[in-house]
């Protein structure tokens, strides 16, 4: 099984330990990136997700306008589509 994954499930430590128990291929934007390592130097605990990428083995994919913009169409469609 292959992932993207956005930013906001690197705070939920049991699903983290599920990807890392069951060695899931894990890709993230290179905005996530960015954000992750910036939160985590904010801490000053770089080490933390150095830590996490290493485990999870994440590769870091380029993000540009023209995924941002599908991305956003697909997030939009299922926003109006759950409620």
């Amino acid at each position: 099984m292959k992932l993207l994954l956005d930013s906001n499930v690197f705070r939920n430590k049991a699903f983290l330990k599920l990807l890392i128990e069951n060695k899931i291929d894990i890709s993230i934007p290179s905005i996530v990136e960015l954000e992750q390592y910036f939160y985590a130097l904010l801490k000053g605990k770089p080490e933390i997700w150095n830590t996490i990428a290493r485990e999870l083995s994440i590769s870091v994919i380029p993000f540009i306008q023209d995924d941002a913009r599908l991305a956003a169409s697909y997030a939009l469609a299922f926003v109006k589509h759950s409620k």
